[in-house]
């Protein structure tokens, strides 16, 4: 495929154009260097996604699952010392742990689900995992967009962060603030 850019230069004499060049460049190779650029970046945003997760497993689940593995000899050992209430309140705590963890792998799913579908359309991408996001965890999300928002406002690179960046808030706000309803506003200067 060959691209072009067209140029017009008009040459005025006695205040009227009486010709005109026309310089007609090829740019294919810069176009092709634009393409590689992009694919290049998106690699890299894909690698750093991927360092992203792997960092997130290793400081999430890992060190939870290292607890519980902690915590489980903890309380075979207070059932083969007939420790009940202690064995008890070891296997309370256990279980939230447990269940929160559970939520964070599903919240990981989920945003790992909703990345693929930012390629396609920013918004029903973020309006998708907003649904998921309700439906999981009960909090309703009350959404305030631009009415003129196109459905892709931003480059793909942008839009991938700032879809990461309402996962991560509204991670945040699952497990800290405790609340049910929250408010999201999208603001284009």
């Amino acid at each position: 495929e060959l691209w072009f850019e067209n140029d017009v230069a008009p040459i005025y004499q006695d205040g009227a154009i009486t010709r005109a060049i026309f310089i007609v460049t090829d740019i294919t190779h810069r176009r092709q260097a634009e393409q590689l650029l992009r694919e290049q970046q998106e690699k890299v945003v894909i690698m750093q996604e991927r360092e992203r997760f792997a960092q997130e497993l290793h400081d999430g689940l890992g060190q939870v699952m290292g607890y519980i593995n902690m915590q489980l000899y903890t309380a075979m050992d207070l059932l083969a010392q007939s420790h009940k209430n202690q064995l008890h309140a070891t296997l309370q705590k256990l279980a939230i742990i447990s269940q929160n963890s559970h939520a964070d792998i599903r919240a990981s799913i989920l945003a790992i689900q909703n990345k693929s579908e930012v390629s396609q359309n920013f918004l029903d991408a973020l309006n998708s995992y907003l649904k998921d996001y309700q439906q999981q965890y009960d909090i309703i999300v009350r959404t305030s967009f631009p009415e003129n928002l196109l459905p892709h406002p931003f480059a793909p690179i942008v839009e991938d962060q700032i879809l990461r960046l309402i996962q991560e808030s509204l991670t945040n706000v699952r497990k800290h603030a405790n609340v049910k309803e929250v408010r999201l506003m999208l603001l284009l200067n």
